[in-house]
């Protein structure tokens, strides 16, 4: 018995219409006005079926999952069917390429006709237009959907409409448009604090207290979880645009111990994990609090090898220098420039030593030994220490010999002598004395002097002062 199995179908999430049927060969006949107001108007079929939902804020509260509702009209024969039918739906393309399924649901119950059943070919929806292709043989028999005898394909398939479509809202979501716009734009007209146009929660509740209103938000949970990941392959993967005054194109925040408010991860070559970048009288970069750098810095310096590099001039109110610091230490620097604490140098003090013979002593005060020459500041000091052998070959020898630490300004002519002295020094007849004194010469102006020993003798005894020797004079300067 040949029979004509046609299939009318509504789609229960904004509505979908079409002939789905015909005997194989056979055009099927055209649908009516009459026919489709039947689908929404007869009695059999829920009156508030295609009604908005009283309750519609708690439907676009639940969990969608990805099944829909499909009602057709089936005719068996040319007549409506009554019974029990299996029927099988696939999922396909526009080419009739198959993209889900098939289902096959067995035994389903027409009524005059009609038939209700539940789909879902699961994340199967997206931009792309999907078809359905429906089978059907007569059922009764249990379990012999995978039984049975061979299934009549009804054709043409039916076209599903923009209803399904909604599932493609359903994460993760995939939108695309040819002409210039947007995409996807959600507005929040809400002034309350906590709103947000969109908002993306991974990895746990929606448990943050922060109240910022936002256009999009996003709360990340799990350690890999994040709120909010932008990747690009040639520009930026986030945006962040402020034009009022005082306004933040991008704000990260942390409240957790640990945590990090914004996160720049740069694994390439010569790449940027955050970068800043403003006008000269602007901040590409402000921070208050700590900030913590786990690599080489560099201030005018691209390639920087130490912790910190600096080109240009730095200021700063305080300096330390913890390594190596101690009370009383000078900063000094080796060849290469490298600083280290290091304790004070003590100068050598400038120094003078003379020898020679000088002169032999007469009835006036001169210098009788060699003469060193030193140069000093103000409140500086001259320690002077001097020898000469002094003899004589005269019977009897020689006496009133008076010996002295003297002084004088380079140049001049006046002598001046230190403390007491050594008075009345005397030697046999052929004998020869070494004869020394040190003093300390203080309260001088700054200047250059001249120093040695100095002394004069009685004039009867100039002449028995006969066999005088060398003399060595040493003068140290001091603070």
């Amino acid at each position: 018995m040949t029979r004509i199995i046609a299939c009318f179908a509504l789609v229960l999430l904004g509505g979908a219409a079409g002939l789905l049927a015909q005997e194989a060969g056979a055009p099927s006949p055209p649908l009516t006005s009459d026919t489709l107001a039947l689908t929404a108007g007869d009695q059999r079929i829920p009156p508030d079926a295609l009604a908005p939902h009283e309750h519609e804020d708690d439907l676009r509260a639940a969990a969608l999952g990805t099944a829909f509702t499909y009602q057709g009209r089936l005719s068996d024969g040319g007549v409506p069917a009554n019974g029990q039918y299996d029927l099988r739906f696939t999922l396909t393309d526009e080419l009739g390429g198959v993209v889900a399924g098939p289902i096959c649901l067995d035994n389903v119950v027409c009524t005059d006709g009609l038939f209700t059943v539940t789909l879902d070919f699961g994340p199967a929806f997206d931009t792309e237009q999907r078809e359905l292709a429906i089978a059907v043989r007569p059922g009764g028999l249990p379990g012999d959907c995978a039984a049975g005898g061979p299934f009549t394909l009804l054709s043409p398939r039916q076209r599903l409409q923009a209803a399904p479509f909604a599932l493609g809202l359903r994460l993760p979501y995939r939108a695309s448009t040819v002409a210039p716009g947007t995409a996807v734009e959600v507005t929040n007209l809400a002034t309350e604090l906590q709103t947000a146009a969109i908002r993306g929660v991974r990895g746990g509740s929606i448990s943050s207290a922060f109240a910022d209103r936002a256009g999009v938000r996003g709360d990340g949970h799990g350690i890999f979880d994040a709120g909010v990941l932008g990747i690009s392959s040639s520009y930026i993967g986030v945006v962040g645009f402020a034009t009022a005054a005082n306004s933040t194109g991008v704000l990260g925040r942390n409240d957790s111990q640990n945590g990090i408010g914004v996160r720049g991860w740069a694994l390439g070559s010569d790449g940027i994990g955050v970068r800043g970048q403003g006008p000269s009288d602007g901040w590409s970069g402000y921070f208050t609090g700590r900030a913590y750098f786990g690599g080489p810095v560099g201030i005018g310096v691209a390639t920087p090898t130490n912790e910190l590099e600096v080109v240009g001039k730095t200021q700063t109110t305080t300096l330390q220098v913890t390594s190596g610091a101690a009370a009383g230490r000078v900063l000094t620097s080796d060849g290469a420039g490298n600083a280290t604490w290091q304790p004070v140098p003590v100068p050598a003090p400038p120094t003078a030593f003379v020898s020679g013979f000088g002169a032999d002593p007469t009835g006036t005060l001169q210098f009788l030994s060699a003469t060193a020459t030193v140069t000093i500041t103000a409140g500086q000091k001259i320690f002077v220490s001097a020898s000469k052998a002094f003899g004589s070959t005269t019977a009897g020898g020689a006496s009133t010999l008076n010996l002295f630490i003297g002084y004088r300004l380079s140049g001049g002519s006046t002598v001046t002598t230190v403390g007491g002295g050594i008075l009345g020094n005397r030697v046999p007849q052929n004998t020869r004395i070494p004869m020394s004194l040190s003093g300390v010469i203080t309260a001088l102006p700054a200047g250059t002097y001249q120093v040695g020993l100095v002394g004069a003798c009685d004039a009867s005894q100039v002449a028995n002062w006969n066999s005088n020797e060398w003399s060595y004079v040493s003068a140290i300067v001091l603070d």
